[in-house]
Order: structure tokens, then C-alpha cells, then sequence
């Protein structure tokens, strides 16, 4: 799986996302803060706090990915998006641990899982994880051999959407181009055709440790 770096793209999304109106809403109120100023103080945050976070924030940031791809890939010039969003949920108020399709409530796997922690290992120690997911036959089905490219490209919009919505929003968050079989098997209980594609790992920066003079 190609990994995507961080500065092209989001700084691509951010111009995108300030020159054109999200569905839904308007061009003020779609991000908590202005675009500029977010792209200005990112930051790369690896190690993430062990507080939880509301479950209803890390929705918001999955609904915002998804309206940046709808917003910068329009459906009647690309095709329609064939994506779903799940969310490893370990430190959430209002969400039990396990892993739940992003607007839904019933756990795809036992939370109990052990794969579920091997995820914070390859990805981040996070108190939730955004795992987007992708129906590449479907892409290549409708757009040849360039499908699977623009799919993918179209993965990571929606994962800059989550990272840049979480950063305007006071929250932390990081992402990772490389997939995970055991999400693609989980995915696939939604839709058989779904792969893993994408990562965002939301969250509170971990404390800096005090120095001594």
C-alpha cells in the first residue's frame, strides 16, 4: 500500500476545503476553526494522553472526511464514493471498546479481540482510531485501471478531512497509509467487497515530561 505523506496533501485539502462550501454546511461552520490557522500549528503527535474523548467528536471528525471527498471528488465527475468508516474505539465516553461502523452501535468485533490492540501497536496508542475503508472493485469497475489510484487518493482526502477537522477542534491526530488484514475482515461484515485503506488516530497530545533545570 502507497503511503501518503503529510505536507502535500494537507496542504492541498486545506486549500480545497477554503476555496469551496461543504455540503451541509455553511463555509464558516464546517471546521471549528479557520483553515490557515489550523495548517499553521500542526504538528506530527505520535504519543497520545490516556484521557478519553467524546465518541461524539470522533464521529465529527469521520462526517468531516467524508464531506471534504464528497466535496473535492463530486460524484457526477468521479464517480460515486464507495467508502465506510469504521472506529477502534478504546478510550471513549460513549462508546464501549470495540470496533463499530463511525454512525453506528452495533460492534463488528468482540472487544476482547487481541487484534484490536495489535492496532494501537502498528498505528498509535490513541483513544480511537478512524479505519477508512474502500470498495476498490467497485472503483475499477466504474473508472478502468484508474480506479484503484484514484481510490486510494480518495481515501486519504477523507483521512485529511478527520485530521484537519480534529486539529481546528483542539484535538490531536495522525495518520497512516498501511492497511490491516484483521480491519479488512471486520469491514467485509459490513460489505464484502471493503479493504482497509487509511488510518487516523484521534486524540489528546500526551503530556511533555517535566525538566529539571
Amino acid at each position: 500500500m502507497p503511503m501518503i505523506t503529510v505536507a502535500g496533501p494537507s496542504e492541498w485539502l486545506g486549500e480545497a476545503l477554503a476555496e469551496r462550501r461543504m455540503p451541509g454546511h455553511d463555509s464558516a461552520g464546517w471546521l471549528p476553526g479557520p483553515v490557515e490557522g489550523t495548517l499553521l500549528r500542526r504538528s506530527s503527535v505520535r504519543e497520545f494522553s490516556a484521557d478519553p474523548l467524546p465518541a461524539a467528536h470522533v464521529r465529527a471528525a469521520a462526517a468531516a472526511g467524508q464531506d471534504a471527498e464528497a466535496a473535492t471528488w463530486p460524484a457526477g465527475q468521479h464517480g460515486p464514493a464507495a467508502f465506510a468508516i469504521l472506529i477502534a474505539a478504546f478510550h471513549l465516553d460513549g462508546l464501549d471498546r470495540g470496533l463499530y461502523p463511525a454512525h453506528g452501535s452495533q460492534p463488528l468485533a468482540d472487544p476482547g479481540s487481541g487484534w484490536l490492540d495489535a492496532l494501537r501497536q502498528q498505528y498509535a496508542d490513541a483513544p480511537a482510531l478512524l479505519l477508512i475503508c474502500g470498495d476498490l472493485n467497485r472503483a475499477c469497475r466504474s473508472a478502468g485501471p484508474a480506479g484503484y489510484p484514484s481510490m486510494l487518493v480518495r481515501a486519504g482526502t477523507i483521512g485529511y478531512g478527520a485530521w484537519l477537522w480534529a486539529l481546528s477542534a483542539g484535538l490531536s491526530a495522525s495518520v497512516y497509509g498501511s492497511a490491516s488484514h484483521q480491519v479488512t475482515g471486520a469491514a467485509r461484515r459490513l460489505d464484502v467487497n471493503l479493504r482497509h485503506l487509511f488510518t487516523v488516530a484521534v486524540g489528546m497530545p500526551a503530556a511533555a515530561p517535566l525538566t529539571r533545570s
